[in-house]
């Protein structure tokens, strides 16, 4: 045999040498057992089936033939340690977060019931504004009506003062006294009127129209002609002024015969206008006559029943 390999090349011989190291170097690794190489694994039962056994065979067949040793590059082992802790720190963050939105939702939640209670308590506290409000605006209102009601009653009161004081101060026109003459036959009767301001003021623009004639009783007739407003004066309080009239004819024989027999009477007629302090304008109407038997020596003329008023 010798001489057989010695025929051989030298590489077919190079070659067989290595594969037969290799079946060498394998040998003592698969006769190495589960202790010895640190696995945990339990071992495989002896009374095994025959699919455990060809699974054995082929995990042995499907070994490499030399020991591997894997080994972690550095430069990415630190970036997944950083990664991880970005995890851990993006959790940890979050968890806070978490926790901080709880707690602040805790916070809303008792601030949202301080609000809803006080809210309560401003509601009623409104209510009873508004009912003190309505409350005083009664009372205002019944307050200003009672002072509506003094207001008025002192406004009567002021009025009627007023008119009190006007009454008591303003000026007033009368007749002091009349006289009659002249009363004959063949003579034209003549009168005397005697005007006084009787009150406190003067009288202004003080104007006087007065007629004398002989009428019927039965049906006179009183015209007064207008005034003539240039012979207007003012006189103060207590001063008095005449005023004198005398028919247009003289008295006949049957106007005298009438006169005594009573069917006729003389008439004094008139009416004086003013205007007092107060700005008002004032008039007095009068009216006298005298008509029955001694007329002729009469020198008075009593005030008639009808035609006298004033304002």
């Amino acid at each position: 045999m010798l001489n057989g390999f010695s025929r051989l090349p030298l590489h077919h011989v190079a070659i067989g040498a290595y594969f037969a190291a290799g079946i060498l170097l394998s040998a003592p690794l698969s006769a190495q057992s589960p202790e010895a190489s640190g696995s945990t694994q339990p071992s495989p039962s002896v009374q095994g089936d025959s699919t455990g056994q060809t699974d054995n065979n082929q995990s042995a067949a499907e070994r490499p033939p030399f020991p591997v040793r894997i080994v972690e590059d550095p430069k990415k082992a630190e970036d997944a340690e950083r990664r991880e802790q970005r995890a851990e720190q993006r959790e940890a963050d979050d968890l806070i977060a978490q926790q901080r939105a709880a707690a602040a939702a805790e916070r809303a939640a008792d601030a949202a019931e301080s609000q809803r209670v006080a809210a309560w308590w401003q509601t009623a506290l409104t209510a009873l504004g508004t009912l003190g409000l309505l409350y005083t605006l009664a009372l205002t209102r019944r307050s200003v009506k009672e002072a509506g009601r003094s207001a008025d009653a002192a406004l009567a009161a002021l009025q009627a003062a007023e008119r009190t004081a006007e009454r008591q101060l303003r000026a007033y026109i009368g007749i002091l006294d009349i006289s009659v003459s002249h009363v004959a036959t063949g003579r034209s009767p003549r009168v005397a009127i005697n005007l006084k301001n009787f009150g406190q003021t003067p009288a202004h623009r003080l104007g006087a129209k007065t007629e004398i004639e002989v009428m019927p009783t039965h049906a006179p007739v009183f015209a007064v002609g207008p005034l003539d407003d240039n012979h207007r004066q003012s006189i103060g309080p207590g001063a008095t002024f005449n005023v004198t009239a005398e028919t247009d004819k003289a008295l006949t024989e049957a106007q005298a015969s009438d006169l005594n027999s009573g069917s006729a009477n003389l008439y004094c007629f008139g009416f004086v206008e003013y205007t007092d302090a107060f700005g008002h304008t004032r008039y007095t109407r009068f009216r006298h006559e005298i008509g029955d038997a001694g007329i002729l020596s009469r020198r008075s003329m009593p005030l008639s029943a009808a035609g006298n008023d004033a304002n």
